[in-house]
């Protein structure tokens, strides 16, 4: 399976594509125009589904009838990923306080720290959480340090939008933008006489990254059904 996540989707792409003919058409402005706009729009929800966003406590979610609930909350979304940074790290260490240890002898918990830190993440699943509850032994102080390096890590799987986001003058929280450098994503405009397209590819490495495809379909989903009520707002005035 490739690891490169693509914004291009058949059935919500459908859906977002015939929202967006509609919405050119009722329009005044240039079809270009009401592209650009309509993929600033997307690529919002686009941040909001992808971890550590997302999920069962995302702060946006869509209804079985395609209806929006909360909004996009950064602030949140960081929040919810520490908080599984911390249960993972309950799961996968026992503490054992650094005051425990007894004497200036060889310790059977003196591990070096990139060990520790290569065995936890050996025991994460696909979708980077860990699986069971392992529960090794370990001192406090190395857990803590774990934690540390997980949670500066967060936002890289995010960060391969960052790129397209910022083509279409959207700027997504600053503790997502800092990571690009660490997952560079690309954004490619076709933008000629017969034609304009945008292409956007996240090159994470997230192992799962089948699964990020199929909640971005929920993006797409949104970002047409937002299209669908301003739709039917305006039919309402005429």
């Amino acid at each position: 399976m490739s690891n490169i996540v693509k914004m291009d989707f058949s059935r919500a792409q459908r859906q977002l594509e015939a929202a967006v003919k509609a919405e050119i058409y009722r329009s005044k402005k240039s079809a270009k125009e009401v592209i650009q706009r309509e993929f600033k729009g997307a690529i919002k929800y686009v941040f909001a589904v992808t971890p550590p966003m997302g999920g069962k406590k995302a702060t946006l979610k869509v209804a079985k009838d395609g209806k929006l609930t909360g909004n996009v909350d950064f602030k949140k979304g960081r929040d919810q990923g520490e908080t599984a940074i911390s249960k993972d790290l309950s799961k996968a260490f026992l503490r054992v306080p650094d005051e425990a240890r007894k004497g200036t002898g060889k310790n059977r918990l003196d591990v070096s720290f990139q060990s520790l830190l290569s065995w936890y993440k050996s025991k994460r699943g696909r979708n980077k959480r860990i699986v069971g509850k392992p529960k090794r032994p370990a001192w406090a102080s190395q857990v803590e340090k774990i934690k540390q390096v997980l949670l500066k890590e967060q936002g890289i799987t995010a960060a391969g939008w960052v790129a397209g986001a910022r083509a279409f003058g959207y700027n997504p929280a600053a503790w997502i933008s800092k990571q690009s450098g660490k997952n560079s994503g690309s954004v490619k405009i076709e933008d000629t006489a017969g034609a304009f397209g945008i292409l956007v590819e996240n090159p994470t490495n997230h192992s799962d990254s089948s699964e990020i495809q199929r909640v971005l379909g929920y993006a797409f989903t949104m970002q047409a059904n937002a299209i669908a009520r301003r739709a039917a707002d305006y039919s309402k005035k005429l």
